[in-house]
């Protein structure tokens, strides 16, 4: 997985190096953050999450003009979060009382 993270930022940002501009440490439970950005070269540190979304936009529609470019997710375990959350969302109804939102759990 960090070969794939560090493969996405250099797609990105082809004048990254690893190991010198960005760190990418694997997290125990399958995940992986970003431990050090160099700013002064790559700017401020947009996060991994913006990142994964910039590199996914990137490779969707290169795929739609190259079909052979591999599209593949280096980070799934960011769509799953999303997706868990979206539906965590769409369960109950959301009532705005003045400054206030409130949401029904449970009938």
């Amino acid at each position: 997985m960090k070969h794939a993270i560090e493969k996405m930022i250099q797609t990105l940002l082809p004048d990254a190096i690893p190991g010198k501009d960005f760190v990418i440490e694997e997290i125990g439970d399958g995940t992986a953050m970003l431990s050090n950005w160099n700013t002064q070269k790559l700017g401020p540190n947009p996060g991994l999450e913006r990142l994964h979304d910039m590199y996914m936009k990137y490779v969707t529609r290169r795929k739609a003009t190259v079909p052979t470019v591999d599209a593949s997710d280096p980070m799934p375990y960011l769509a799953e979060q999303r997706a868990r959350r979206a539906r965590q969302l769409e369960n109950g109804k959301v009532e705005i009382l003045g400054n206030y939102v409130f949401q029904k759990v449970r009938g």
